[in-house]
């Protein structure tokens, strides 16, 4: 396979998914508006910023951690990734 082909369905693939990502959220909150209305649609926000929040604050960048100490030393996986588990929870 040659490296456009390969560039052309990777492209294709992300893009594909991208849009089913996008119009599904959308059709999500249409859905959540009509049902719950407008008090229920703001409790539901904030519930959502608030999860995405401390989600964020939970993992402290221990991802980036992870991979850049475990592609420099593969014998300390384990130890790495049972660490951040255990931080992250």
């Amino acid at each position: 396979m040659s490296v456009l082909t390969s560039l052309v369905k990777n492209t294709a693939a992300r893009s594909t998914t991208e849009i089913i990502n996008r119009m599904s959220s959308a059709i999500f909150w249409i859905f959540i508006t009509r049902y719950l209305g407008k008090s229920g649609l703001g409790i539901i926000a904030l519930s959502l910023a608030l999860s995405t929040f401390f989600s964020m604050i939970a993992t402290l960048g221990l991802g980036s951690l992870v991979i850049r100490e475990v592609s420099s030393d593969k014998s300390k996986t384990e130890t790495y990734f049972s660490s951040s588990l255990i931080l992250g929870g």
